[in-house]
């Protein structure tokens, strides 16, 4: 059973699919997705507060214009906790593009959470969660040296 945080707190939900098929099946994945977010949150004592859904295809952060938008308004909106998505593929296709993401959630003051994995608690993630983001600033700096 997953250990809910020390407060209730606010989350987000990502929820994508890599490109438009039929519309009810596109819909149902959506929806199956949605289910285990919220199933998730509700695990972990969260409120919902806002979903952003992304229908395209493959690619990059580019063509994920609903995460580049929630990605901003976290940063606006402090009070978000957690972002859950459904799993790693929906939020980038990449391990750069993923650890760019967390670094931009945890820059924000929210953590990451992937409903279609086992909960593990960011307090004993802390190792991993430190070097996933030492990679990512890591990995910023250089982009921005390149500019």
């Amino acid at each position: 059973m997953a250990e809910a945080p020390r407060s209730p707190g606010k989350a987000v939900l990502y929820l994508r699919v890599a490109r438009r098929s039929e519309p009810g099946k596109t819909d149902t994945e959506i929806n199956m997705q949605r289910q285990a977010c919220e199933h998730r949150a509700s695990e972990l004592g969260l409120e919902v507060v806002c979903e952003y859904v992304d229908y395209g295809r493959s690619g990059g952060l580019d063509q994920r214009p609903r995460l580049k938008e929630l990605l901003s308004d976290l940063k606006l909106r402090r009070d978000v906790q957690w972002v859950i998505a459904y799993d790693q593929q929906s939020v980038a296709r990449t391990m750069l593009e993923y650890t760019y993401a967390i670094w931009d959630v945890q820059d924000s003051g929210a953590e990451l959470e992937i409903a279609s994995l086992p909960h593990v608690s960011h307090e004993h993630n802390g190792l991993t969660g430190r070097r996933m983001r030492r990679i990512g600033e890591q990995q910023h700096r250089r982009s921005n040296d390149n500019s």
